[in-house]
């Protein structure tokens, strides 16, 4: 019956009830929240400017974490309290294998990836909009130019399911 919403200007508000009442819970900064994952009692919001917010006792208190980047970044997943990707703008991919105490640049070759098409326009990488994993080893990741990659090996190599001249893909989900 736990929920929570994140949005623009810092907003974050939870539910204790199912959603019959919400209650806007102060979190420093005005930044846009864009996304938000909990595995328990850790949680984790991620935003604009490389931001990456950090709880481990089911919201009552919020810490920065280094992400390294300055882009936006747009959706996280956990795996489990440790083990968690987040993606964002320009291509960008992160991954932690302890809780986020440090998070780690996935290296994605995007002129590998990208179809010649749309390197001679200029393309260089894409947005990414969301991350999704099934189970421990297989995971997807969602993006502009309607781009889908996919990992079978917890997200220590990625390839690219489809990537071309299709609209963008902003949400990904599977169930088993």
């Amino acid at each position: 019956s736990r929920g929570w919403i994140v949005g623009d200007m810092g907003l974050a508000a939870m539910t204790t009830d199912g959603g019959e009442n919400w209650s806007r819970v102060a979190i420093s900064g005005e930044e846009p929240f864009k996304d938000i994952f909990f595995v328990g009692d850790a949680g984790w919001i991620v935003g604009d400017g490389g931001l990456i917010l950090h709880s481990d006792n089911g919201g009552k208190s919020w810490d920065k974490q280094a992400s390294g980047v300055r882009g936006a970044l747009l959706r996280v997943f956990f795996l489990n309290r440790d083990k968690g990707f987040t993606v964002g703008t320009d291509g960008t991919m992160l991954k932690t294998d302890n809780g986020g105490s440090s998070w780690e640049v996935v290296s994605l070759d995007w002129i590998k990836f990208l179809p010649v098409d749309l390197i001679e326009k200029g393309v260089v990488s894409i947005n990414l909009y969301d991350i999704f994993f099934s189970d421990e080893s297989s995971g997807w990741v969602v993006g502009d130019n309607g781009a889908v990659l996919h990992t079978s090996d917890g997200g220590k190599v990625w390839g690219v399911s489809q990537i071309g001249s299709f609209p963008p893909i902003f949400s990904v989900f599977f169930k088993s």
